[in-house]
Formats: structure tokens, C-alpha cells, sequence
């Protein structure tokens, strides 16, 4: 792991999941997080809300929000049936989750322009990031040709 450069965490987090996992034969899981985490020495432990009550209020607006996520509608989309997500975020980043982030149910979304634009503009930059996310898989390379491509033409049409 040497040859890795680790971004987003400081090097007391990085340095104890590395350790954590040179102790679980290479792997790491989210129990395992959770364990090490509770003693309040940990680098991990300021990851975590320790207090109970803010912990499950939190754990069921997470709960909430992939219940959002999960409900999905068949539409017909010139002459083809296609199978999409329920509800999305409107008026906001889908990325920064609020408690009270509001949803709209798609078809609603897909009539109104300013929506509309807004969801296409979440598609480009999801498009964007996939890209990026696996930009290591060489064998991707024709899909990020045609995502590039296809973020070219979106970026004209916004211009």
C-alpha cells in the first residue's frame, strides 16, 4: 500500500485503517469500524455519534432517505418502458443529505423545466463522476468514450 496516496482523512484515521486491516487478513468491514471505534482514544472515534438518541434519529432519516431511493415506477419514454426511481431531490444537492430535502415524484420533475434541468444536470454530473469512480478498469475505456462524448454535448446544450 505504499505506492497508495490517501485522500480525505487524516493520517491517524489512515494510519489505524490500515492497521485495522493488516490485522483482518486485508479486509475491512463496517462492524469492524464500528468495534475499534468506540474506544474514545481511537482516531476513528469522532467518525461516530456516540450519543444514542442523536444516533438513531440520524439512522432513521438514513433509513428514510433509502426508502425514498428504493420506491421506483415504470414509465413509458418514447414508445419504451423504463424502470426509474420514484422520487428525487429537487432544489438542492442530493449529495449534502438534509432532513428536510425535499422529493418529487419523477413524473411531476420530467414536466416541469426547471426540475427537469435539474435532474439532467444531477445525471451529468453522476455520468462524470462513474467515470472518474472507475477510471482505473482500462477495459471501461469505449463507456468513457461515449460518456465523454455525451458530457461534451450536455455541457454545449447548457451554454
Amino acid at each position: 500500500m505504499s505506492d497508495v496516496e490517501f485522500y480525505g482523512v487524516r493520517d491517524t484515521v489512515r494510519d489505524e485503517l490500515l492497521r485495522l486491516m493488516a490485522a483482518s487478513d486485508g479486509t475491512l468491514t463496517p462492524e469492524i469500524l464500528v468495534e475499534e471505534a468506540r474506544r474514545e482514544d481511537s482516531p476513528l472515534h469522532e467518525a461516530f455519534t456516540w450519543d444514542d438518541s442523536v444516533a438513531a434519529r440520524l439512522y432513521r432519516l438514513t433509513q428514510a432517505y433509502n426508502l425514498l431511493r428504493a420506491v421506483k415506477v415504470r414509465l413509458e419514454i418514447s414508445g419504451e418502458v423504463v424502470t426509474t426511481r420514484a422520487f428525487w431531490p429537487v432544489d438542492g444537492d442530493e449529495d449534502s443529505v438534509r432532513p428536510c430535502q425535499p422529493y418529487r415524484i419523477v413524473t411531476e420533475i420530467l414536466a416541469q423545466k426547471d426540475w427537469r434541468e435539474e435532474l439532467l444536470e444531477r445525471a451529468h454530473k453522476e455520468m462524470v463522476a462513474w467515470r472518474k469512480r472507475y477510471a482505473v478498469l482500462k477495459e471501461l475505456g469505449p463507456v468513457f468514450a461515449v460518456i465523454d462524448r455525451a458530457a461534451l454535448e450536455l455541457a454545449s446544450d447548457t451554454v
